[in-house]
């Protein structure tokens, strides 16, 4: 059974990520063979895998969300908010980020953080790895801490495709 806060919330999730980028389906179908009412079979499939090799005691939270071209989108699309990782009420450590994507390509991945400090107020920051490989887990580091809120957005997209992220805390190890 899959807890509360390494679900996402699938409507928003799909709505959102349609927005963001991301990276090339290995069969190279292209925009117009993806479904409108939502993602392959096959790019389904991909996204409901479990990253391997992680334990569970090291997720905080995960999203996955699948992407199309980025030159399809129009300002709107483009202006959406990233998607969010349910991470619980307070203040954790984060220590990285476990990314995958769908297909042969690269895509950025883009991790944007919310922190407090002694109660002093929110910052915002962002924070872009280029050129993430897909086809592979890769483990970002990514320290923080006081982290209140995560979200992921994905660019670069020349295909369909489809993108995963999990945010790491403490080893537990």
């Amino acid at each position: 059974m899959t807890s509360t806060s390494s679900v996402v919330r699938w409507v928003p999730v799909l709505a959102v990520a349609f927005v963001f980028g991301a990276c090339s389906s290995s069969d190279g179908a292209t925009s117009e063979e993806m479904p409108a009412g939502g993602p392959s079979e096959e790019i389904q499939q991909w996204m409901n895998r479990p990253f391997a090799g992680v334990s569970t005691e090291d997720s905080l939270g995960s999203a996955s969300g699948v992407v199309v071209p980025t030159e399809e989108l129009d300002d709107e699309q483009a202006a959406q908010q990233p998607v969010a990782v349910e991470l619980g009420q307070g203040q954790v450590a984060v220590r990285g980020v476990l990314a995958s994507c769908f297909g042969e390509s690269t895509v950025d991945l883009t991790v944007h953080l919310s922190t407090t400090s002694d109660g002093a107020g929110t910052e915002r920051t962002a924070k872009t790895f280029r050129a993430l490989p897909c086809g592979e887990d890769t483990e970002l580091a990514l320290e923080a801490d006081g982290v209140t809120g995560v979200g992921f957005s994905v660019s670069g997209a020349d295909r369909d495709g489809a993108w995963s992220a999990m945010v790491l805390g403490p080893s537990q190890g």
